[in-house]
């Protein structure tokens, strides 16, 4: 018993010097993302865009996170996000997002011919599970597999579908 106490002493005694490797975070300075929709603009363009009208450009992956998190209005949580959308050609950026550990690993994947919003995408997948994950295929990646990404498409209604 008393060592439990001297444990959690010392660590009060830590967070309160702040030496605990913990970022603080006010709570209304946090913004989740839920769903993030990725696009390329030109052939040196990235655009991300997450559900809440958040978005960011920049020559690759790494920049267009970076100008994204400087975006948003308080701290972006990436590794909340539930979803990635994959707009065209942009899915040749998988293999590097998929690298980057910043999303989680269980974040669902999609791939859509052409723009869609982060918010709509958000409201339809919400309600339906993802077949492949973030974490499923870095491992196919990693281990050399093939894999198809579940298509969304969207109707004239706005509703989205996917296979």
């Amino acid at each position: 018993m008393k060592s439990v106490a001297v444990v959690l002493l010392l660590v009060i005694g830590a967070s309160l010097l702040g030496v605990l490797p913990f970022e603080r975070h006010d709570v209304s300075e946090l913004q989740p993302a839920q769903t993030l929709v990725v696009e390329y603009l030109q052939e040196d363009q990235v655009r991300l865009s997450s559900d809440g009208g958040l978005t960011a450009t920049g020559p690759d992956w790494t920049a267009a996170v970076e100008q994204l998190r400087r975006n948003a209005q308080g701290y972006l949580f990436l590794n909340t996000a539930e979803r990635v959308i994959f707009v065209g050609r942009a899915v040749t950026l998988l293999p590097q997002v998929a690298a980057d550990e910043i999303l989680r690993p269980a974040a669902q994947v999609y791939a859509v011919d052409q723009a869609i919003s982060p918010d709509g995408a958000t409201a339809y997948l919400k309600t339906r599970d993802g077949k492949l994950t973030l974490g499923q295929i870095r491992t196919k990646i990693l281990e050399g597999e093939t894999f198809t990404l579940p298509q969304i498409y969207s109707t004239k209604e706005g509703i989205y579908t996917r296979t």
